[in-house]
């Protein structure tokens, strides 16, 4: 059974993986100092790991933001080992209906590289429309008014 999990231990493990997703991708040696000041920041978020089977796959950062009634995904991860398997749609189904049970009309965004083209087409398969693209982003937006 595919599920979301969303408790304080969660915020421990999205934190840790956050942590470690980083380190493998980045060039800067202090790399941790600059996750931990992104972490503080982040107001009006939620942690929510997707599992299956009692399998930890990946994680998702979510942040709301009142005054413009919007979800914004700052992180979606999927373990590599699990890419490919349908489970980041079926994660990103659980966070539709996870924003649902919030807000009657949910508009989720995301940004990312615009170098990213696996992540376009995927965003796009779920139901995301391009809202923006500049030189180097691309912003995706579901559940536009």
């Amino acid at each position: 059974m595919f599920a979301i999990i969303l408790d304080e231990n969660n915020k421990e493990n999205v934190r840790a993986d956050l942590n470690h997703i980083v380190k493998e991708l980045s060039l800067e040696d202090d790399v941790y100092q600059n996750v931990e000041l992104y972490w503080e920041k982040v107001e009006d978020y939620y942690p929510i790991g997707f599992i299956d089977n009692g399998k930890y796959l990946g994680f998702c950062l979510l942040q709301y933001s009142a005054a413009e009634k919007v979800f914004f995904i700052q992180v979606f991860y999927i373990k590599p080992k699990y890419q490919g398997q349908g489970l980041g749609s079926k994660a990103v189904e659980k966070l539709k209906g996870f924003c649902l049970s919030l807000e009657e009309n949910p508009v989720i965004k995301i940004s990312f590289s615009t170098t990213l083209s696996e992540a376009n087409l995927f965003f796009e398969k779920q139901g995301f429309e391009l809202e923006n693209q500049e030189k180097d982003k691309s912003v995706y937006v579901y559940g536009q008014k």
